[in-house]
């Protein structure tokens, strides 16, 4: 006769449940130790790393009083090559040498072609269909530089 340990006398889904709730509340147990540190250490505490202490404090609610919020507009601007912006935005859609891919060809004799830059510049920022818009993204400058890269490419 088969020996059988007593687990195994149980049902399979039986056995597995077991198995589930007494895992996930082992790893549950660890987690929750390590987020909440199982060595006592909290706010205001000192925790001892080789020789020196390091003081854990809470963190603070309010921002220091010297910080300025950075917002797209007060971040200097790259000073890219309008090939450099067209390869890391434009590219992968349109095509390295404008040929087309995803989004339609730009190149000479192209539909696109024939657009004003004024149309361009529109598109560039509002997006269109699967085209998302890069007006949080580029600064007018960039889509300037971005559009005269294009119109290079396209000999005119």
């Amino acid at each position: 006769m088969k020996r059988r340990f007593w687990w195994q006398r149980f049902h399979p889904v039986v056995r597995v449940l077991v198995a589930v709730v007494y895992f996930g509340s082992a790893l549950w147990l660890i987690a929750y130790s390590i987020a909440v540190g199982s060595s006592g250490s909290g706010p205001g505490s000192a925790a001892v790393v080789g020789e020196s202490s390091i003081a854990i404090t809470a963190p603070t609610t309010e921002p220091p009083a010297s910080s300025t919020t950075v917002t797209p507009s007060t971040l200097p601007a790259p000073d890219l090559s309008g090939a450099e912006l067209y390869a890391a935005n434009c590219a992968s859609c349109h095509g390295a040498s404008l040929e087309g891919g995803i989004g339609p060809e730009l190149d000479r004799g192209s539909e696109a072609s024939e657009s004003s830059d004024g149309r361009y510049v529109l598109r560039i920022n509002e997006g269109k269909a699967e085209m998302p818009g890069f007006a949080g993204q580029l600064s007018s400058t960039e889509i300037d530089e971005i559009i005269a890269h294009i119109r290079e490419q396209q000999g005119g």
